[in-house]
């Protein structure tokens, strides 16, 4: 599923919304292992998950921390 039928079947928005939004995101693929935010960094961004897996963690006494896991067809905030 992409991001504009997640919105009309989960959120039911207009379509005209939904294009709007559409046309203000930016697609991209990122490698399996990749680090979406550094530690110490603030993210500004949303992402939906189309394909994969979103692993949340964070470090304590030097080890990582999963505090939760997010999967294909959902939204990170």
């Amino acid at each position: 599923m992409n991001l504009s039928n997640y919105l009309k079947q989960e959120i039911q928005l207009p379509d005209d919304t939904i294009q709007l939004l559409d046309s203000l995101c930016d697609y991209e693929e990122l490698p399996k292992g990749y680090q979406l935010l550094k530690e110490g960094s603030l993210s500004k961004k949303v992402v939906f998950i189309e394909k994969g897996l979103l692993r949340l963690y964070y470090i304590k006494d030097g080890k990582e921390i999963t505090h939760h896991f997010f999967t294909e067809n959902n939204l990170y905030v």
